[in-house]
């Protein structure tokens, strides 16, 4: 599934204005969020995106104390616009790791890929050397712009 801040933007304005129901609304961010839960999380342009499809995700949901299910509120979704729109300054971690006995253990076997290792590697030097000039993620794009790496698929 292709997705990015923009599509969810973009959805969260068609539900503002009426244009979707809160049931579409909640379904593709739901669908979304177990695209990243699958292995998505490996694209930048959707790990960044997590924590606000986590909570859209229920968001259609009905209500069920006795299955221990809450859906989100509508303030809950005007929270997180205002966070893609600047309105609200919020952060969030995001820890990743294969660590090298991983890599180790399957070197040599045909399902092994050197260069996926590699490009991991990379990313993750990129991501520490981007934290350590600014002391902060500033943005959605920082990683994008100075990372020079396309989003990683596997």
């Amino acid at each position: 599934m292709e997705f990015d801040v923009k599509s969810l933007e973009e959805k969260l304005n068609c539900y503002f204005k009426g244009d979707i129901s809160k049931e579409d609304l909640g379904a593709w961010a739901k669908k979304a969020y177990y695209d990243i839960l699958r292995g998505g999380y490996v694209e930048i342009k959707k790990i960044v995106m997590y924590p606000f499809l986590k909570t859209i995700s229920t968001f259609h949901v009905k209500e069920s104390d006795k299955e221990d299910v809450f859906p989100c509120s509508e303030d809950d979704v005007k929270k997180i616009r205002d966070i893609l729109n600047g309105v609200i300054e919020f952060e969030f971690d995001v820890e990743l790791s294969i660590p090298s006995q991983v890599y180790n253990m399957f070197k040599g076997r045909h399902y092994y890929d050197e260069e996926k290792r590699e490009t991991f590697a990379k990313l993750r030097n990129e991501m520490m050397q981007c934290f350590e000039q600014s002391g902060k993620i500033l943005s959605l794009t920082v990683i994008n712009v100075q990372s020079g790496l396309n989003p990683l698929i596997l």
